[in-house]
């Protein structure tokens, strides 16, 4: 009967201790760099692998290694130029390329306020505010691109140290807060894709009316091959060469006095939309 209770009691040690094992085994995927402290001291690292982690003295810090994305949204004390608020949303890609120096020089407590990436979110979307109150709301609007550059650059300063590189910045939305200013705002981006609209156009006709011309030339040409003698042949080409820039002169003067009109047009329906 002992003999059957030691047996038990050793059965029952070994599933205890598998239990144990099992509940403390942590196993990494290869898109991780994965450093597993014992006492304070490093006794393993790498892309990914596993670990079995004892309670008290062992510790583990995982690092992506795969592109990131973290999302950015600067709403509070965010103005243009002109003092008028507006929201930004963006996606900042990031990724690490030195796990070690990235683990050295940064935090990955996700708990904490110091975490590598609450410290890009919020260094971008400062430069964000920085950025958009030295440009016209007209500007952020239109030119996004503006924003993505000062973002990159500042944010490829910050992080050089820091064992990891910003891959890109993309902006989602750029929303103007006053709900009336939003409304003039777009009628004057309508304003705007209908002047180049126009402008397009009548640079097709000018390009259309100056390909004319030319075929217009070339066949007076033949035609002066063809029916007259050399020197009156010369003479009327002259003449005829001399009457097609004219009307090629013509033809540029009256589209660029069109292109004016359109300009000028398009410039009063968006001073009149801002006033």
């Amino acid at each position: 009967m002992v003999i059957v209770w030691i047996v038990i009691g050793i059965v029952g040690i070994a599933i205890l201790f598998l239990l144990f094992y099992a509940s403390r085994y942590r196993k990494f995927t290869s898109d991780t760099y994965m450093i597993h402290f014992r006492n304070g001291r490093v006794i393993k690292a790498g892309i990914g692998g596993k670990a079995v982690v004892i309670p008290l003295i062992d510790e583990v810090r995982v690092i992506p290694v795969t592109t990131q994305s973290t999302f950015l949204e600067a709403k509070e004390k965010v103005v243009s130029r002109e003092f008028q608020e507006i929201s930004v949303t963006a996606f900042i890609f990031w990724r690490v390329v030195d796990p070690e120096v990235a683990f050295s020089r940064t935090s990955w407590d996700t708990a904490s306020q110091a975490h590598v990436e609450k410290i890009i979110k919020n260094a971008a979307e400062s430069i964000i505010r920085t950025a958009c109150a030295k440009m016209a709301l007209e500007k952020i609007i239109r030119d996004r691109q503006a924003i993505i550059e000062a973002v990159t650059k500042e944010l490829h300063t910050l992080t050089r140290d820091w064992g990891l590189i910003i891959e890109s910045c993309e902006i989602r939305e750029i929303e103007i807060i006053d709900p009336n200013l939003k409304s003039n705002v777009s009628a004057i981006m309508k304003i705007e894709q209908e002047k180049l609209a126009r402008l397009k156009n009548a640079e097709m006709e000018e390009i259309t009316k100056l390909r004319d011309l030319e075929v217009s030339r070339k066949v007076g040409v033949e035609q002066q091959e063809v029916g007259l003698d050399v020197d009156s042949k010369e003479k009327e080409k002259d003449i005829q060469v001399q009457e097609l820039e004219k009307r090629r002169t013509e033809v540029e003067a009256q589209t660029y006095q069109t292109k004016i009109k359109i300009e000028a047009s398009a410039e009063a329906d968006r001073i009149k939309k801002l006033a």
